[in-house]
């Protein structure tokens, strides 16, 4: 079952910023240099739920870790 965070982020400038560089954005995993970064499990489970072999990822930042993790 995937794991779904819903984190409110469009309220500031940053945040906004952030969204552009992130979620706004489509990212190609299957053919290009990320495909390698993936493991083949990780690689097979986001082709099952994007066939296309592109996804929208938010990207978290260090900081946020431990608040992730809990």
């Amino acid at each position: 079952m995937p794991l779904v965070v819903i984190q409110p982020s469009y309220g500031n400038p940053a945040a906004r910023r952030h969204w552009r560089d992130t979620l706004d954005t489509v990212v190609d995993f299957a053919h290009t240099v990320r495909a390698p970064l993936l493991t083949p499990s990780q690689r097979e489970q986001l082709q099952g739920f994007h066939p296309g072999g592109s996804a929208r990822f938010w990207g978290a930042r260090g900081r946020q870790d431990r608040k992730m993790s809990a």
